[in-house]
């Protein structure tokens, strides 16, 4: 009977004042506080994570008022489109509109401010892998034109928006998205959203076995509360069969961390802190740094962005590897022990918002100013400690003046199985700065050894031939002939 948080509105409890047990006014319509809503606090502080369909139902049903509290009701896939007038607030973002996902400030206790209806939503759908049936594409392109503002968008992970949607258009428009095999159950709210997966459309069994994960994954994370089709298709059931893996999954409690008396016996009452996001991909085909590493969308998608993020962040990935490539050179040269499978936790963000959470990466580059970044530094390989601002205004053309030094030194003066951020920390930021200004390369090392890889055209176009077969460069594939030899002969295997 209750449905878990799914969308965020700018009319919450706090603006309406149903936490102190007010009332506010919507275009003239009054608000009262609704007695039959449960309210709970989840675990991230966020009121309302809880709401009896009943609520939902009311606002659907009273065209005149705008879709309040209730509305943020997960499974629903709905969220208040970028169409909303707050008077009073006028001064703290651009007139008359909200960026859809952002919080707004509460307003002064006793304040009589007054909030305009919403009038038009924003609906994602959820299709796990990215695979969408002919049937639902026809049908999506159809309901853009006819209920939206006439465009499809497809979205980074594997879905679609439909924007502009009109409040009372929206039970047409999720019904008959449901009816034609598609879903916007877990689409938006805070718990695990799409489930992506390679959408090649290879035959192969890797790509098959990494599809037909992330579909148990996402049917295994979906809400259990059949208030989601009570609401949308009055209670018609359209769901197929659950795989058995799927069924036992959910059912196994060996860890005690299941809910096994509640309607969510994963997610439980308070559901997640935040938005949970997995993608299931093929590991041969990914660098360890790419394991980790996260940008935000940036320019051009973002009105925030100052720089570039996901846009940038493969050249800059291809960047930190060829430092660690030169460091490991250096390496091999010194005969210093080699960890060459070891990374470090990136994470690129074109402003300071930090959406791609580079405060608590090993190494975030967070964008202020047209290609510069402050570099932070610090954090852990599990995101469990803040970084810090180590470097202003850094060019993204100097990038490696600061990130060879601080590898070098890093792999010279680690302790025993230490990360970067660790390494960081303990060095203290006045050593590590000392460290990049002094810094012209290891002492006396261009004048003893030669670091030249390739002694002739020949040699360099066959290690380049065979490294394109196994999507690498023709340096790093030469790199990892020599890690391995000078590895094999160090534990005295060499023949």
């Amino acid at each position: 009977t209750h449905l878990p948080l799914c969308v965020w509105l700018p009319l919450d409890s706090t603006l309406l004042g149903w936490v102190g047990g007010g009332a506010s006014e919507l275009d003239g319509v009054k608000s009262r506080q609704a007695p039959h809503c449960s309210r709970s606090t989840s675990l991230s502080g966020s009121v309302f994570s809880f709401f009896r369909k009943r609520c939902l139902l009311e606002d659907l049903n009273c065209p005149s008022a705008a879709m309040a509290a209730s509305a943020t009701a997960a499974g629903i896939g709905a969220g208040a489109d970028r169409r909303v007038q707050i008077r009073g607030f006028r001064g703290l973002r651009s007139p008359g509109l909200i960026p859809f996902g952002r919080p707004l400030p509460a307003p002064p206790f006793g304040s009589s401010s007054v909030i305009r209806a919403v009038s038009t939503f924003m609906l994602r759908t959820k299709n796990p892998c990215g695979k969408v049936p002919n049937k639902l594409y026809l049908v999506m392109d159809d309901l853009a034109d006819e209920f939206g503002i006439g465009t499809l968008r497809l979205t980074t992970r594997q879905t679609f928006q439909l924007h502009g949607i009109p409040k009372k258009d929206l039970k047409t428009v999720m019904s008959t998205i449901i009816k034609n095999m598609g879903s916007t159950l877990g689409a938006c709210g805070d718990l695990n959203r799409n489930v992506l997966a390679p959408a090649a459309p290879f035959t192969k069994k890797e790509y098959v076995f990494a599809q037909e994960t992330a579909e148990n994954i996402a049917t295994l994370l979906t809400p259990q509360s059949g208030a989601y089709y009570d609401l949308w298709v009055d209670g018609e059931k359209v769901m197929s069969a659950e795989p058995p893996e799927v069924v036992k999954a959910r059912n196994d409690n060996s860890h005690g961390t299941n809910f096994p008396d509640l309607p969510e016996p994963i997610y439980g009452t308070q559901f997640l802190p935040r938005k949970f996001k997995i993608a299931v991909t093929l590991p041969r085909y990914v660098d360890r740094l790419n394991l980790t590493a996260m940008a935000c969308p940036a320019l051009p998608l973002c009105p925030l962005a100052i720089t570039e993020a996901e846009r940038g962040i493969p050249d800059i990935l291809k960047r930190v590897r060829s430092v660690f490539d030169k460091v490991i050179t250096l390496f091999i040269i010194q005969f210093v022990g080699l960890k060459y499978n070891e990374s470090v936790v990136i994470r690129v963000t074109g402003c300071p918002n930090g959406c791609a959470r580079p405060y608590m990466a090993e190494l975030g580059l967070v964008g202020d100013g047209p290609n510069s970044y402050q570099i932070w530094l610090g954090g852990t390989p599990n995101q469990t400690r803040l970084a810090k601002s180590f470097m202003d205004k850094v060019k993204i053309q100097d990038l490696e003046k600061v990130l060879e030094p601080l590898f070098y030194n890093w792999r010279i003066k680690r302790e025993r199985h230490e990360s970067f951020g660790d390494f960081t920390t303990r060095m203290g930021f006045d050593k590590l700065h000392e460290l990049v200004e002094k810094w012209e390369g290891p002492e006396g090392l261009s004048s003893r050894f030669n670091l030249k890889l390739f002694a002739d055209r020949q040699t360099y176009e066959a290690v380049a031939n065979l490294a394109k077969l196994q999507n690498k460069t023709a340096h790093q594939l030469a790199m990892e002939v020599i890690r391995n030899y000078v590895a094999a002969q160090q534990n005295g295997k060499g023949k």
